[in-house]
C-alpha cells in the first residue's frame, strides 16, 4: 500500500518540417498531416492541386515546428507566368523594384511571396500584437526594402495576436483578451468567493482559491470547459495563492492553520490524496510564491522576523528543478532587506520573475506611501537591486510570456481594495493601457508564448 510517485515523459510537440520541393499539393498537404503539420497559404492559388508542383515553402524543410502549425508554399508556374517576377528580381538585383514593395498589414504569406518575387528571401518571425490582426505583416526588418540587393534576407514579423490574461473580479475568475479586456468570460463562477488565478505552463488549466475569508481551497479548472472545475486540497484550512512549476507538474501555494502562520506547501497537479507537503518555518509568514523560469528557486513575500514592521522577499532555492519536495528547498534568507531604509511600514506587496529569467517584478512601498514598480536584475537566479519604474503604480504584477509587457493592478495606497487592471511596457512606462473597469485583482497573462 506504499505510494509511489512516477514520471511520464512527453514529446516536445515539435516535429520536423518536412521537404516539400518536387511534389504536388496534394501530396504536400498528405506529407503534412503525417507530420502533424497543415498546409497553409498556396502561392498562386492552385487550380490543379494533383498536378501543380511545389517550389519552395516557409519555414524551410528541416526547422522544427509546433504541431499544428501552417506551412506556406510557392508553386512552379509556366515560364510566361514567371517573366514579371523574374523581371522583378532582375530590378532587385539593380537596387528598384523592392522599393515598390508594401507590405504591413498583409498576410504573411502573401507578404512572403511579394519579397520573393523582387529577389529577395524572407523569414519569419512570430510576435505579439495588440493592434495588427492575427497572421499579418506587423513590420519588416530591415525597415527600408528599395535598393536591396537579390538574396537580401527580410525577417517578416508577423502578428500571433495577443495573450489572454485571468484575473478575479466580484468574487469569481474570469479571462479576457489581453490587448483591450474584451471580451471577459468567466471561468469559475460560483456563490463562493474564487480568486487569486494562475494559469499551467501549457495553458490547459487554471488554479484558483475558492471559498471564504477565512477558510479556502485550490481548485482546479480547464478555462475552456468551467464544469469541469474540482477540488485539488483538501478542506479544514485557507489554501491561498496558487502557482505551477515550470514543468506544470507542482503547484506551490501557501496554507494557513488555525492558530498558526502561512507556510509555502507542494502539492502535484494530479494529486487525488488533496493533502500537500509545507516547509513549516514559524518564523516566518509568507504568501504569493513566484517560481523562478528554471524551476530552481521561489520567491515568497515573507514577515521579516527581525523587525515586525517589515515585508521583504524571501527566496527559497533547489537543486532538483519544479521539486515539491520541502527537503529540497534551502532558504536564501530576505534578499529585499538591504535595498531599502527600514522605515516602519515598508513592504513588498507582489513579485514575479520574468519568463526569460533576466528579471524580476516586485512591487513596494519604499520611501513613499504609494506601492510602486521596481525592476531587478536577475542571474542565476540572484536578484540583484530592485530600481523604481517611475510613473507605475501597482500591487499584484504578471509578466507577458515574452517579457515584453507587465499587468498590474493599480489599487489603493494599501492595495487592501479591488483595482483596475492595466498593461504596461516598462521600457516607455508613461503609456499604461487600462483594461477593466473598477473592482478587478490578480492579472495573470496565458503563458504560451507567440506560435503556440
Amino acid at each position: 500500500n506504499s505510494k509511489v510517485d512516477y514520471e511520464v515523459a512527453v514529446g516536445t510537440g515539435q516535429v520536423k518540417v518536412p521537404k516539400l520541393a518536387g511534389l504536388t499539393v496534394t501530396e504536400a498537404d498528405k506529407k503534412l498531416r503525417k507530420k502533424k503539420l497543415t498546409l497553409g497559404q498556396v502561392t498562386p492559388t492552385p487550380t490543379n492541386p494533383d498536378t501543380q508542383i511545389v517550389k519552395t515553402q516557409v519555414p524551410e524543410a528541416g526547422i522544427k515546428a509546433q504541431e499544428g502549425s501552417a506551412v506556406n508554399v510557392f508553386l512552379e508556374v509556366p515560364e510566361a507566368a514567371t517573366t514579371a517576377a523574374t523581371t522583378g528580381a532582375e530590378t532587385g538585383k539593380k537596387g528598384g523594384n523592392a522599393g515598390k514593395l508594401a507590405l504591413a498589414g498583409l498576410a504573411g504569406a502573401a507578404a512572403a511571396s511579394q519579397l520573393k518575387g523582387a529577389g529577395l528571401s524572407p523569414a519569419e518571425v512570430l510576435q505579439f500584437s495588440p493592434d495588427v490582426k492575427k497572421g499579418d505583416v506587423i513590420r519588416t526588418d530591415p525597415e527600408k526594402l528599395d535598393g536591396l540587393p537579390a538574396g537580401t534576407k527580410v525577417t517578416l514579423f508577423i502578428s500571433a495576436g495577443f495573450p489572454d490574461i485571468a484575473f478575479d473580479f466580484g468574487g469569481n475568475v474570469f479571462v479576457m483578451g489581453g490587448a483591450s479586456g474584451k471580451p471577459a468570460k468567466p471561468v469559475a463562477k460560483t456563490g463562493d468567493l474564487e480568486e487569486q488565478p494562475a494559469w499551467s505552463p501549457q495553458a490547459t488549466l487554471i488554479a484558483y482559491r475558492r471559498g471564504d475569508d477565512k477558510q479556502g481551497q485550490i481548485w482546479l479548472v480547464d478555462p475552456a470547459k468551467p464544469q469541469s472545475a474540482h477540488p485539488l486540497t483538501e478542506k479544514g484550512f485557507d489554501d491561498r495563492r496558487p502557482a505551477f512549476s515550470p514543468n506544470g507538474k507542482v503547484i506551490a501555494f501557501v496554507r494557513g492553520t488555525p492558530g498558526a502562520d502561512y507556510d509555502l506547501c507542494f502539492i502535484r497537479a494530479d494529486s487525488s490524496s488533496g493533502k500537500p507537503r509545507c516547509i513549516v518555518d514559524p518564523d516566518h509568514n509568507v504568501s504569493r510564491p513566484a517560481w523562478a523560469p528554471d524551476g530552481q528557486a521561489i520567491l515568497v513575500v515573507s514577515s521579516d522576523s527581525k523587525d515586525a514592521q517589515q515585508v521583504e522577499l524571501l527566496e527559497y532555492t533547489s537543486p532538483k528543478p519544479s521539486s515539491g519536495k520541502p527537503p529540497d528547498w534551502v532558504s536564501q534568507g530576505l534578499v529585499t532587506d538591504n535595498m531599502h531604509g527600514h522605515g516602519p511600514g515598508e513592504e513588498v506587496v507582489s513579485a514575479a520573475w520574468s519568463p526569460d529569467g533576466t528579471q524580476v517584478a516586485f512591487t513596494a512601498n519604499w520611501k513613499t506611501n504609494v506601492v510602486r514598480l521596481f525592476l531587478a536584475p536577475a542571474k542565476n537566479d540572484q536578484v540583484g537591486k530592485g530600481k523604481p519604474v517611475e510613473a507605475v503604480q501597482g500591487c499584484e504584477v504578471s509578466w507577458r510570456s515574452d517579457s515584453g509587457e507587465l499587468a498590474l493592478t493599480r489599487r489603493d495606497a494599501l492595495c487592501d481594495q479591488p483595482g483596475t487592471i492595466v498593461r504596461v511596457d516598462p521600457a516607455s512606462p508613461e503609456t499604461q493601457v487600462v483594461l477593466t473597469k473598477a473592482g478587478a485583482s490578480n492579472p495573470a497573462w496565458n503563458p504560451l508564448p507567440p506560435g503556440r
